[in-house]
């Protein structure tokens, strides 16, 4: 199972470092409790996490991916403030899904960025999900080549208050002007920034106007 915090990054971002690391061993607490003995739970970088099932067939690691998740309904306490937040988890299965370690891990990463992009919480792996990796990086460079080369345009709707019928401001909205995708709008494309650290170079780009994105 490899395991993807949803909400992780905004808490890291706005309480600082230490809250967010004092979360992740919180969480890892409650990952070991949960395995078996034998079982393997592994930190892979960030917020994103591995955890080897011995044996465990893929009824068996879609009944664990789902006790996984339910320990995420319970808030941290960190530092006297209650925090959520939910996963996303992908499955792959030895060896209906890979012969190695890396290709195992790999797979279950494929799965994890499906359950995420689909909203599902949990996915097993399928031969039919590898596009999505590759999509993933086409977009994950193309969207850094449209940050440096500043492709991406602040729109600016104004907003009228219509029981006076008058102007009341505006709301900021970006856009990426894709060359093959067209207009891009950010549902379209933050998650991936996210997940790809490009989040902070994009919040902090200025437009020619002087706003910030």
């Amino acid at each position: 199972l490899v395991m993807d915090l949803d909400g992780f990054k905004e808490i890291n971002d706005t309480l600082g470092h230490p809250i967010g690391d004092g979360l992740l061993q919180q969480l890892s607490d409650r990952l070991l409790r949960e395995v078996r003995e034998g079982d393997t739970v592994a930190r892979l970088g960030g917020d994103e996490f591995a955890i080897v099932l011995e044996g465990a067939d893929e009824t068996e690691g879609r009944r664990k991916a789902a006790r996984i998740l339910s320990l995420l309904e319970k808030p941290f306490e960190v530092a006297g403030q209650s925090l959520y937040v939910a996963g996303s988890i992908g499955i792959a299965v030895y060896p209906h899904h890979a012969l190695t370690p890396q290709e195992l891990s790999r797979r279950a990463d494929v799965a994890m960025y499906v359950a995420k992009r689909e909203k599902n919480g949990i996915a097993v792996y399928d031969t039919r999900q590898d596009h999505y990796t590759l999509q993933r990086l086409a977009q994950a460079n193309d969207l850094r080549s449209a940050i440096n080369n500043e492709h991406l345009q602040l729109y600016f709707p104004p907003q009228i208050d219509l029981q006076k019928n008058t102007f009341s401001g505006v709301e900021a909205l970006l856009r990426w002007n894709h060359p093959q995708l067209g207009f891009l709008s950010p549902a379209d494309f933050l998650p991936g920034a996210v997940q790809n650290c490009l989040h902070r170079p994009l919040t902090i780009r200025h437009t020619d106007t002087g706003h910030r994105v």
